[in-house]
């Protein structure tokens, strides 16, 4: 009896045992489900950040590409702007200084025009003051040649003795 009373207790442990092998893989297989699934929470949740971080981490280099843009684009007409500014003072500068070119040429071709007419008024005086130098010379010249003429035919007359009336 005793031995059956054993093997009866044995029997009890043993199903005890097993059962608490049972319960304590099913706690342990219970244990991990449930860890897993916390796991997957906070993953999920660390997920859901980093999927937010990531989405504003887009947005905010799609939206600085797109300042990026407009940014350049104002610079670049300011930029223009300036330019054209730029491109139109000195077109006037040009129109200025392009007339005042005129201006001074004028006055230089004035003064050079005066002098050339002086020299040209000089050089003709010239000539006439010349013309009636050489004219009375020879006027001079003739009346020396007709006297001295008037007196040889006068002289040879008197010599000859032929008197002449003049």
């Amino acid at each position: 009896m005793r031995r059956a009373l054993l093997i009866l207790i044995h029997g009890a442990l043993d199903s005890t045992l097993a059962t608490w092998r049972r319960n304590a893989v099913l706690q342990t297989h219970e244990k991990h489900v449930v860890a897993g699934a916390i796991r997957r929470i906070l993953n999920a949740k660390k997920s859901s950040a980093f999927e937010k971080w990531h989405e504003t981490a887009s947005q905010m280099q799609r939206e600085r590409g797109v300042l990026q843009r407009v940014t350049t684009r104002l610079l670049e007409h300011k930029l223009s702007l300036a330019f054209s500014t730029w491109r139109e003072v000195v077109m006037q500068s040009k129109g200025v200084t392009d007339a005042a070119r005129r201006a001074l040429l004028r006055l230089v071709h004035s003064r050079l025009s005066m002098a050339f007419r002086t020299w040209r008024d000089n050089a003709a005086e010239i000539k006439r003051q010349k013309l009636l130098c050489t004219r009375a010379v020879l006027r001079v010249m003739q009346l020396k040649l007709s006297w001295s003429m008037e007196k040889w035919v006068d002289t040879y007359y008197t010599e000859v003795g032929v008197a002449v009336l003049f």
